[in-house]
């Protein structure tokens, strides 16, 4: 039985849910709030932690209680106006009540809720991992009777890609198998098996265990061949070798995975898929490998194209890959464009939900938040990671930039307490795989933000596995320096992570940068474009630069000085003098030159050398 979200007076509760939402929203929805009871409260209170859309017998399981005696319940939500039924799934009528609700359990029982709900989603997907002959799709609505697959040569499904939870369903069942208790299990049951475990073991932090289990799962799947015969094997190792910096085996990997679709997709693989339908998926699970490594070596072009590939298909590798282009959508400052591609890949597949953990779709939410400025917001979604980082030893694998963003988050809201639980968690998980460098620096990054230590960080600004976690490391000691008054070495290190996120193509993080740049008065270069003229796009300083492309994109002064880290009165001052350099007077003309430059040929000659 799950803990009663709030145990205040209904009036209470009305009046602090409401005093969150905009005023000019609260006279339509206060009498819809109103008319809930104490039981439709509890309702929506669990529907709003839920992954939106979210289902009535997700609730019931929560709460303990049959969904059928949940109807009437149901029906008051809907009738008073808070609820709404989308494809068979209910949602929030107005997504600023489901945040306003949200906001207003206490923490501790939120981060409860969000356990059982955790733990429920994993509980589902152990089962489709060990259910016999089931594809990933296929979700079956109870458990295979018998311990051990039957017949015994049909390997488990796509294991493993499960959120933390009790995963003893799938450890007795590839202990069953490789304890030989049928005594005819094949090569294909034992491959599973090994991967089962391989997963297990990275979900647990043990970076070497799960590695060299998947290794010898691809291995006794298909001896003499290449090692990811299987698909999925393929895929878990491709992930594993992507998260720890190996870089070179991933792409080793994924290659073999594509050289074995054939010419049209559908080649030697195709018997052997496992969790997933046929050839097709071949070729999108291979474009989704494809988009995280390049994501993870700084090649964001093309992990664009990598990802569109990927979420041209239907099922869980198709959303599984909008997740991916929610991420690059941030980093080109695409707010908007990265919410709306965040909501799909929310609505989409439970499996592509979880597939690299419930904890990378928060984190994904989390950092759109932060980039809007809702710091707060951020953390609050973050408040089980929070509450027990050791329970999210995956996202601290699969995203080495994750424990130093936390920290830093948490150390901007004073939250010094939940800053050093992500840093030790990072610590620990640094001691248990002390032989992989990326596991290693990304500790050392949050630890070193938490202790201010500058010097550990441009330490690790050429040491970091992934070039962004080298150019965050770069910019946090740039930052470092500069409250520390050491304005020279704080422009160098803030110049070279402006150099690294210049070729990253990062745009939200180049203009961040700059603008530090400029609060340091540095003597940096003006402008790419050598000395520039008195009017037209070339006379406009970096700063106005900024300015002007954030108000052409359909920002108002506010949102960009939020963005930009500036004053109003600063923006309002830049945008005029970016009204008289290019002779215009409105932000319609702002838009269409801006769109006009766009479209000229960019001038090629950067070059990938910081990136190594």
């Amino acid at each position: 039985m799950a803990p009663r979200p709030q145990d205040l007076p209904a009036d209470h509760r009305l009046r602090s849910v409401v005093a969150r939402l905009p005023a000019r929203l609260q006279p339509h929805h206060a009498p819809c709030l109103a008319r809930l009871s104490t039981e439709g409260w509890r309702f929506v209170e669990v529907g709003a932690v839920m992954t939106q859309p979210f289902s009535d017998d997700g609730v019931a399981a929560v709460v303990g209680q049959p969904a059928g005696d949940l109807g009437a319940v149901l029906d008051e939500a809907t009738a008073a106006g808070v609820l709404t039924e989308r494809h068979g799934q209910l949602a929030f009528r107005h997504d600023l009540v489901r945040q306003a609700i949200y906001h207003e359990i206490p923490q501790g029982t939120r981060m409860a809720i969000h356990r059982m709900i955790e733990n429920l989603e994993a509980a589902d997907l152990a089962v489709l991992a060990v259910y016999r002959g089931e594809s990933a799709g296929d979700r079956p609505a109870a458990p295979a009777p018998a311990p051990v697959p039957d017949p015994p040569d049909t390997p488990p499904g796509l294991v493993g890609w499960l959120s933390p939870g009790d995963l003893g369903v799938g450890r007795a069942q590839a202990e069953n198998i490789l304890g030989g208790v049928r005594g005819t299990e094949s090569d294909g049951s034992l491959a599973g098996a090994l991967s089962t475990l391989a997963f297990l073991a990275w979900n647990q932090g043990r970076v070497a265990d799960a590695v060299g289990l998947q290794q010898a799962a691809a291995r006794r799947a298909a001896p003499g061949s290449p090692p990811p015969r299987h698909l999925h094997l393929g895929f878990g190792l491709a992930t594993m070798y992507t998260a720890v910096g190996a870089f070179p085996r991933a792409h080793e990997t994924i290659g073999d995975i594509e050289r074995g679709l054939g010419p049209r997709g559908a080649g030697s693989v195709a018997p052997h898929l496992e969790g997933v339908g046929g050839g097709g998926d071949g070729m999108a699970a291979a474009a989704l490998l494809r988009s995280r490594l390049s994501v993870a070596i700084g090649r964001w072009a093309d992990a664009r194209r990598h990802a569109a590939g990927a979420a041209a298909w239907s099922g869980m590798l198709g959303g599984a890959a909008l997740g991916v282009q929610a991420e690059l959508a941030l980093h080109d400052d695409d707010l908007k464009g990265g919410a709306a591609l965040l909501a799909r890949f929310q609505q989409g597949p439970l499996e592509a939900q979880l597939m690299y953990g419930v904890a990378a779709g928060w984190w994904r939410a989390a950092q759109l938040e932060s980039a809007g400025g809702g710091t707060q917001a951020a953390c609050d979604i973050m408040a089980p990671v929070y509450g027990e980082p050791a329970a999210h030893t995956r996202l601290l694998l699969e995203e080495p930039t994750s424990a130093a963003w936390l920290v830093r988050v948490a150390l901007e809201l004073g939250e010094t307490a939940a800053a050093e639980r992500v840093a030790a968690a990072a610590d620990q998980l640094a001691a248990s795989n002390w032989e992989y460098l990326s596991v290693v620096s990304a500790a050392a990054h949050a630890r070193a933000l938490l202790r201010r230590d500058a010097a550990t960080l441009e330490r690790l600004g050429g040491e970091h596995t992934h070039p962004l976690g080298r150019a965050e490391a770069c910019a946090d000691a740039g930052d470092i320096l500069a409250q520390g008054g050491n304005r020279g070495l704080a422009r160098l290190q803030l110049e070279r992570a402006l150099a690294i996120f210049e070729c990253l193509d990062g745009r939200r993080h180049e203009a961040r940068v700059r603008s530090r740049l400029d609060d340091l008065g540095s003597g940096r270069r003006r402008s790419r474009h050598g000395d520039r003229p008195v009017s037209g796009w070339a006379s406009l300083t970096d700063a106005e630069r900024r300015v002007a492309d954030l108000v052409a994109r359909g920002l108002s002064n506010p949102e960009a000085a939020k963005r930009l880290f500036l004053s109003r009165h600063t923006v309002d001052f830049h945008l005029r003098q970016v009204f008289r350099k290019l002779n215009i007077g409105s932000r319609v003309e702002l838009s269409r030159l801006a769109l006009e430059r766009d479209l000229k040929p960019a001038p090629s000659g950067r070059h990938e050398a910081v990136l190594r």
